[in-house]
Order: C-alpha cells, then structure tokens, then sequence
C-alpha cells in the first residue's frame, strides 16, 4: 500500500487579519507598550466584537499593530502576551472611514507556571475550565498557537528550509534509507498546514484517498496550529496536567486524547510548556486505532516551536513517522457444490514492513518587509555522551562577546547580533572534565534572519578518551582525534591518510609526522600529541581534490577535529 503524508514545511511570518475586509476602510493602529512605556514585540492583539472574536494580529518588534476593521461602530481590544495574566478589554469607537490611533497597555501580571502542582486527580477535562490547571497551561498554548497560526499564513518572510526522507524497518528503529534536500521558499507557498479541523473530526486523521492510481493512498493528517486551537478540536478532546518525563528539563505538559467513546482514527498527545517562561516548546503525538500490529509509540511525530527576534513564532522543526503496510493475497483451496462450479477463494492480510518518516527544519528564516528584525541565532547544546541537555552551559559569540545560559531543554538564543561571522564556543563543567578543547562553530548570521547552530559533546568523545587513557595523565601531552567528511555529502570518508605535523618552533625544519587512516566510519585519533608548539592536520588520498589543513589551537587534553575534503 502506498503511502503519500499530507504534509508541507513549517515556516514564518508576521502579522495577518483574519477576517474578510469590508467595502470601506476603517483602520485601528497603535502600539503596545508595557508598563514602563516601551514597545512590546509579539503581542497578540484581538478584536471583538458584542464578545464574538473577529481578527487576531501580532505586533511587530518596534511594538506597532494595525487592524483593517469591517465597519464603523464599537469593538473591543485585548492584548495576549505569553507569561503573563490576559487582563480585561478595552473598548474603541471606530468612525467611518481613515486611521483610529489607540496604543495599549500589555499585561504586567505574570503567570507563574512553576507554581502548578500535579496532583493525584487524573481525570481528562473537556474544555478545562477557569481556575483549573490544565486551563492555566491550556491558556499559554493557545497563544503560541495562534501566533504561530498567523505567521503560517503570512508572506512577510522567506526562509531556507532542510527537508528529509527516512526509512525504518518494521520495529522503526533500524534506518534503512535516507534522503535530503534543501530549498528556498516563501511562506505563503509552504505552510505547515492540514485539512480542516471539522473534516478531521468527521473522518479521523488516517484516511484512505484516491490519487488517480488503481490502489488508493493512506495519508497520515498532522495536528498543526489551527487544528489545535479549533472549536472542534477542543470539542472532540480533553485535557489533563502532565510532568512526567520532562520535569528535570523545567518543562510541564498538556496531555489531550481523544473523548471516551470516539472509535475514528484519531490523535493523542502532550504540548509541553516551560515552567520559568510559560513558553510552548514542542508537541509529540501518537496516532490512535491504529492495528494492533503498531506499536503505540511509532507511529506519531514531533513539532517544535521557536521564537523569532521579533516575536513572531514559527515551527522551526516537524517530523511525522507512519506505518507501511503490505497486502498479502492467499489463495485458498477450490471448493464446489454438487452441480455447481468450483470457486477459488482468496485470503487477504496486511502487514506491517517498514516505518516512513518526514521532516523538515528551519536553517534560516529572512524577513521580507522592510523593517526587518535584528539578527540572531538559536540551537541546542546537547551532552552526546549521556544523551542529555547541557543544562547550564555558557554560549558565546566570540565577535560580539555575547552570550546566554542554555536553558534545563538545551536551547538557547543569542539575541541582537551584527551581520556577519560568528564564532561560538560554550563553557561547562562537563567538558571541562573530559578535557574537551573548546573548539569554535562558525556560521553567519544576517539581519532579518534566525539562523540555527547545533552543539555540544560528542558522544565520541568517552570512546577516545577511553581508547588513550595514557594520554591523561600527564598534561604535557593530549589527543587529537575527529573524523573526515565529504565536503559535498557531508558523509565519512574511510581510506584516508590524516598526517598531522608538529613543530616544536614556528618554521621548526624538524617537524614530528604521524600518519594515521581513517576507519570504515571515516574516524581517526592520534594518542600522545604533545601541547607544546603549533600542531596542524592534512588529509591525503588518491581521488581527493586538495589537502586541508586545520590548526587545533588552543589544544587540551581532548581535541575534536572535522576535516572536509573533496572527493573526485
């Protein structure tokens, strides 16, 4: 059976009217400030009216919004700001015609999440009440989502977005295939986005669809912003208060599944929230009713949810993992009756393969308007060895001497960049005590962009400090190991000669050689490497374009170094 995921790129944008514009053009704009008087980025200004909502817009990073009302008469106006208590609305006359000026005043009271306590009472709650727990969590994630839900929408942005292909085998833990490719896009041309909340409700999430072949497709619906947030969501859900399993990274979850009674294919899952900052961090879910062939927790996917500079919210990173079925015909025995005819019967079973999995991440986002927002670069700092966050750790641009604590997920943000180079290196005890060598990343960031850098230890890092215990206990010598990429793949390459060089004085004619070979999994590692003097790395091999040379400066105990070569 084929299998074609209803899926596209989770992108970004700015402010966006929901409502259909009226014939004449009535315009609310201001600015929201917070209690000192400055300008308040990401907001989420609603307008209602006679207490039914109409539009929702973000206001950009100098704090500015602006809504195109339908008609002339009374509105009110209210500011969502994520961490804090929503106070009461505000209420504006709009006259026929031309711009009404109103600024407003964003909550100052804030939400103190850390205060949620998980009690014994598990019962899942339909549309959680206010004063509730789960209404409390339910009341921050909604305006993330609405946030993200119109900057899905929205054409202000483009970004460069890294999609993937995976294959697993039938246990989905064996990958079994791979493929990647990049691409530039707006946003308008590809949200992340699925049917609609009611037809979702009516017919489940796992459907089987014609694609004008004669075996109809499987398409797998994700839950995506305007889902979550829809009457019929809420409707045909409810809600409980959740930690487990993410209590040491300061995170607090949301957990929904399906109403008692509700047989349609269908999702359940946890949107988890950060204590300290009431932020909505990511989503996992599960699909429901699915044979009993699937192991409950294969087959669902992830969102991840990032802030832009601006305020804006995008879905920086998805993945979606469904079963693949196989149609297994058996042929019977004949069977007749007296003066009949005989007939063959057929038997037909399915059965599970493989997994599929889709995804997609956010490598930069540029802003299109003119007013674009300031530069800034985000990630993760992650412990390889112990597959764990490196909670703590201090990130720093080595440019601007910026820097950030990563957070108990592992993100972190540095805000407010200048356009060009930046090298950032992080500081830990961990890596301390592993003798790692600081070695710096280096990307570039641009105005208007959220460009994304991944680090950490790698989990190496154990094995080669292992395999050169001698090497530790002295320090006047060290370990210089790493591994050799494809330049254009970004895959290992074996069979390489890696010749590291050291010179005891600069333009020393007695230079040290040893020469090593790269393993099946491109790997090398050189024991005993004396920290005194200037070291430098060449990889030689018949096929490959050129030599590159790296200098690991400043060396400690342990020195992790890529080297890139072309291949011919």
């Amino acid at each position: 059976m084929r299998l074609f995921p209803l899926l596209g790129s989770a992108l970004i944008g700015s402010a966006l009217i929901l409502a259909g514009r009226g014939a004449s053009a009535q315009i609310v704009q201001g600015t929201v400030r917070d209690a000192t008087g400055g300008a308040v980025s990401g907001a989420l200004v609603e307008l209602s009216s006679d207490g039914s909502h109409l539009m929702r817009v973000l206001s950009d990073e100098r704090g500015r919004y602006s809504l195109r009302v339908p008609a002339p008469g009374r509105y009110q106006l209210r500011v969502l700001r994520i961490g804090f208590h929503t106070t009461s609305a505000t209420e504006v006359a709009v006259p026929p015609g031309g711009a009404t000026g109103h600024d407003l005043v964003a909550p100052a009271v804030v939400v103190r999440l850390e205060d949620v306590e998980i009690r014994a009472e598990k019962r899942c709650i339909v549309r959680p009440e206010e004063g509730l727990q789960a209404a409390a969590l339910w009341e921050e994630a909604r305006k993330a989502l609405f946030a993200t839900e119109l900057i899905q929408q929205s054409d202000a942005y483009s970004a460069r977005i890294r999609h993937y292909e995976r294959g697993y085998d039938r246990r989905a833990r064996r990958v079994m295939f791979e493929n990647g490719w990049e691409e530039e896009s707006m946003i308008a041309q590809n949200p992340f986005a699925t049917i609609g909340a009611d037809a979702l409700a009516d017919s489940g999430y796992i459907r089987e669809e014609s694609s004008g072949a004669d075996v109809p497709a499987t398409v797998y619906h994700a839950p995506d912003a305007h889902v979550l947030v829809a009457e019929r969501f809420l409707d045909t859900h409810c809600f409980r208060v959740e930690d487990r399993d993410r209590a040491s990274e300061g995170l607090i979850g949301l957990e929904f599944e399906p109403v008692q009674g509700r047989r349609l294919p269908d999702v359940r899952g946890t949107l988890w929230i950060d204590r300290r900052s009431s932020e909505l961090r990511s989503l996992d879910y599960y699909y429901t009713e699915l044979p009993r062939a699937v192991p409950r927790d294969r087959a669902g996917g992830r969102l991840i949810f990032q802030r832009l500079p601006s305020g804006a919210w995008i879905v920086q990173s998805w993945w979606i993992r469904m079963p693949v079925f196989v149609t297994i015909v058996r042929q019977g025995r004949d069977s007749g009756v007296p003066g009949g005819v005989l007939t063959r019967r057929e038997e037909r079973t399915q059965m599970l393969t493989a997994f599929r999995e889709r995804g997609a991440e956010v490598i930069t986002a540029q802003a299109v308007a003119r007013n674009a927002p300031v530069a800034a670069i985000a990630g993760t700092v992650i412990d390889h060895t112990r597959a764990l966050p490196l909670t703590g750790a201090v990130v720093r641009s080595l440019q601007s001497e910026r820097s950030t604590t990563v957070s108990a997920s592992g993100a972190f943000r540095l805000d407010s960049l200048a356009e060009g180079t930046h090298s950032l290196v992080f500081s830990h005890p961990r890596a301390d005590s592993l003798g790692l060598t600081a070695i710096p990343y280096t990307m570039v960031a641009r105005v208007g962009e959220l460009s994304i850098a991944h680090l950490g230890i790698p989990a190496r890092a154990i094995s080669d400090a292992g395999a050169c215990a001698d090497s530790l206990q002295t320090d006047s010598v060290g370990i210089i190991a790493g591994v050799v990429r494809d330049a254009d793949t970004d895959r290992p390459v074996p069979d390489v000669a890696v010749v590291l060089i050291h010179e005891r004085a600069s333009g020393d004619e007695d230079a040290t050689t040893v020469t090593m070979q790269t393993d099946a999994n491109g790997d090398y590692r050189f024991c005993g490497v004396p920290r005194g003097g200037q070291v430098s790395l060449r990889a030689e091999r018949a096929g490959t374009a050129g030599d590159r040379h790296q200098t690991p400066l400043p060396r400690g105990r342990l020195t992790l170094v890529e080297i890139r070569v072309r291949v011919r």
